[in-house]
């Protein structure tokens, strides 16, 4: 490229960039909207700027687009506060507490294990994804900017359904590798087909307060039921056996906490219909690209076995067993089980565990492992309590909203055993609204209560003729 084309490209990239900063920087929590749009473009800057798929410095690999958006917005949180500002709570601390110390013990870990530099990449994701739930709850500071974040959200979730299906129309057409397509599987704007699975069993909850709401007009219901159900076909052009399953489920968990009644006569309508549906697919089996292929295989048994599927995948519980064995206290380092699995297993390749509590025990030991599984627990029992009050107290927006976070936060843990979900960042965006809702919910109840009790005083104390 001669300098003439360096320049154009240049100006191209800083003009918008320049005009993003210096919004972010009137308006942090602008800044906040427009990293959780950017969660379904999760290609990692390698990507973007040229390098083939899992090539390219470390460094560049770990970072997204978004990260650098949440990094310009804490920035401008901090040295200019413009607006409200949040505090944790005490869960929020104690989130927060607890992750800086599984960043301790992983420092110990790398050091004990003779880790590579890759360890001390994976440990900084960890501090940033700890620094970026204390920006979250910093920049949601009162009920307005939670309704906003929730909404871009949302329409995160049309962006991410979008990519999703318009991937699956390329891959029905035979498109093989493209923007939205990779060997064969519907990616989106994600960086692999995995996280389409994560991100999908994240929104489709919140569009389920919708879909499932009888406020809600028919034309709205059917729009976020629609979002829904590309959303599934996206998931199942993925190629993920389990992302499927984890999908319904989401959408079931919703349905069964929204409405006992229409959960149970909807799944008997499911269970009838399901033999109808998969003679059709029989019927059409060898039609269907493989992807889809794949991930329907796991109803029947047939001839993909998991070694065809997933080439090179090894018994990673075997390598843990020997790894944890060896190095229960403290682990190995993380990102290092990887690295162990060729020498455990014969004809293996090096890849990340497919479990991320086996991973952290295997990576961190027992200490590790302790921290981090205290710190889902706090989540869950706060998504808990945060349900449960919104049963009792709060109205049905409230509580769709209860309902949905808690349902996101099991589908993630659930995708946690099959995959290694602790970096993803839609993962801790979850648990930054966990932590920080209940706080602003009861905050805006005490507020809108202290308002409708002083007004009968101000009434009583006017009388006619007074000034």
């Amino acid at each position: 490229m001669d300098s003439i084309g360096l320049v154009a490209l240049a100006i191209i990239v800083l003009v918008p960039a320049f005009f993003v900063a210096a919004r972010i920087w009137q308006d942090p929590f602008a800044g906040l909207c427009l990293w959780v749009l950017l969660l379904p473009v999760s290609r990692a800057v390698s990507s973007l700027v040229g390098y083939p798929h899992d090539e390219g410095p470390e460094l560049l690999q770990k970072l997204t687009l978004a990260d650098s958006v949440l990094l310009v917005t804490g920035f401008a949180a901090v040295l200019n506060q413009n607006g409200p500002v949040g505090s944790l709570s005490a869960h929020g601390r104690a989130v927060v507490t607890l992750l800086f110390a599984f960043c301790a013990v992983a420092i110990v870990s790398a050091i004990s294990g003779q880790a590579g530099p890759e360890s001390f990449l994976e440990l900084a994701t960890y501090s940033w994804l700890c620094m970026s739930v204390v920006i979250i709850c910093r920049l949601l500071a009162e009920r307005r900017r939670a309704d906003q974040v929730l909404s871009a959200l949302k329409w995160a979730a049309l962006v991410a359904v979008g990519a999703g299906g318009l991937g699956t129309v390329f891959l029905l057409g035979g498109s093989a590798n493209n923007l939205l397509v990779r060997g064969g599987k519907v990616t989106g704007l994600f960086e692999a087909a995995n996280h389409v699975q994560a991100f999908m069993i994240t929104v489709i909850p919140f569009l389920c307060i919708t879909t499932f709401s009888a406020r809600a007009s028919t034309a709205s219901r059917l729009f976020h039921g629609g979002l829904i159900l590309l959303g599934a076909v996206s998931v199942l052009a993925s190629g993920s056996r389990a992302g499927i399953v984890l999908t319904l489920l989401s959408v079931w968990l919703m349905l069964l906490l929204t409405s006992p009644r229409a959960c149970t006569i909807w799944t008997c309508v499911a269970v009838l219909a399901a033999g109808s549906a998969w003679g059709l697919f029989e019927e059409h089996r060898a039609e269907m690209p493989f992807a889809v292929q794949r991930a329907l295989s796991f109803v029947d048994q047939d001839s993909f076995e998991l070694a065809d599927l997933s080439a090179g995948r090894a018994n990673q519980f075997a390598a843990w067993q020997t790894v944890f064995v060896h190095h229960p206290v403290v682990g190995v380092g993380l990102d290092q089980l990887r690295y162990y699995v060729p020498r455990l297993v014969v004809g293996a390749k090096a890849q990340e565990a497919h479990n991320t509590y086996l991973a952290v025990l295997a990576e961190t030991g027992v200490v590790g492992g302790l921290l981090i599984f205290t710190l889902l627990g706090v989540v869950l029992v706060r998504g808990l309590q945060f349900l449960r009050r919104a049963l009792h107290v709060y109205g049905p927006e409230e509580l769709g909203t209860a309902r949905a976070l808690l349902v996101a936060y099991v589908s993630l843990l659930l995708f946690g055993s099959l995959h290694n979900g602790l970096r993803l960042r839609y993962f801790w965006f979850i648990v930054a609204l966990i932590i920080s809702l209940p706080r602003i919910y009861a905050m805006h109840r005490s507020a809108r209560e202290l308002r409708v009790s002083s007004r009968p005083h101000a009434e009583a104390s006017w009388a006619p003729g007074s000034p």
